[in-house]
């Protein structure tokens, strides 16, 4: 007998109804459930959620808040530390309880998500059979140091990145901007770096938003990434290898 597809439930609120609901669906369809809390009060939760989606098939995020900017970040962060190890084709399903969010307001991550009121179960047990992984053409992902830092990890993965950037901000001027950067090998923060010709200080807008850039003239391969340390969860990143004096070649990420 085939093993059971299994999926990782988070609910946004307290929701007794809502989860004895979804758990009916999702074994209905023949998929194993796993409930797991949620609490943007520890801003390092995420990381323990991403970890326990990835031993998961899918993962099934369901309530009634896809506005607050805590859950917006959180949600963004989990999933993009599930993307850097999954790819983009992950299955993950937004399952509003209250009115349908709109996607193109979402952030950059769960764009890439599938809404669905109908037919959870069936949809996600297809989407778990069907699921292939989808190449990115860049590495991206937060991770977590000394149980205190947040930094992200971006890099090309069939490229040659020459001057690379990354710059992040927030309305609020002076938060969620790069502090300190290092560059190691793929996939493992550094514990000592060497930085070519750093710029440390670059100013400019991202979609309307004030952010600072760290520069550097190390060259990155499929093997090599940049890791830069935020001082909060930014609203918007932009990175990539270029020197332009605009963002129009980088890639922007939206995280609230």
């Amino acid at each position: 007998m085939p093993t059971k597809k299994s999926v990782f439930v988070t609910i946004l609120e307290e929701d007794s109804a809502l989860q004895a609901s979804l758990t009916k669906k999702l074994e209905t369809a023949g998929l194993a459930v796993n409930i797991g809390s949620w609490d943007t009060r520890d801003p390092f939760a995420w990381a323990k959620t991403s970890e326990a989606v990835l031993n998961h098939h899918a993962w099934v995020i369901a309530g009634r808040d896809f506005t607050s900017s805590n859950n917006r970040s959180a949600l963004s962060l989990c999933t993009l530390r599930i993307f850097s190890v999954r790819g983009t084709a992950f299955p993950v399903l937004l399952v509003p309880s209250s009115d349908f969010p709109d996607i193109a307001s979402l952030p950059t991550p769960l764009r890439e998500t599938v809404c669905v009121r109908s037919r959870i179960g069936a949809k996600c047990a297809i989407l778990t059979e069907t699921y292939k992984r989808i190449p990115s053409e860049f590495r991206l992902c937060p991770h977590i140091r000394n149980n205190s830092e947040l930094w992200f990890e971006v890099g090309p993965v069939d490229a040659i990145w020459d001057e690379v950037l990354f710059a992040s901000g927030m309305q609020k001027s002076g938060e969620g901007i790069p502090v300190a950067c290092a560059v190691g090998t793929a996939k493992k923060m550094p514990d000592k770096s060497s930085i070519i010709h750093p710029h440390l200080n670059i100013k400019r807008q991202v979609h309307e938003i004030p952010c600072r850039g760290f520069s550097i003239s190390n060259k990155l391969n499929s093997q090599t990434s940049y890791f830069v340390q935020v001082s909060a969860c930014p609203e918007v990143l932009a990175f990539g290898g270029t020197s332009a004096e605009n963002t129009n070649s980088l890639h922007v990420i939206d995280l609230v």
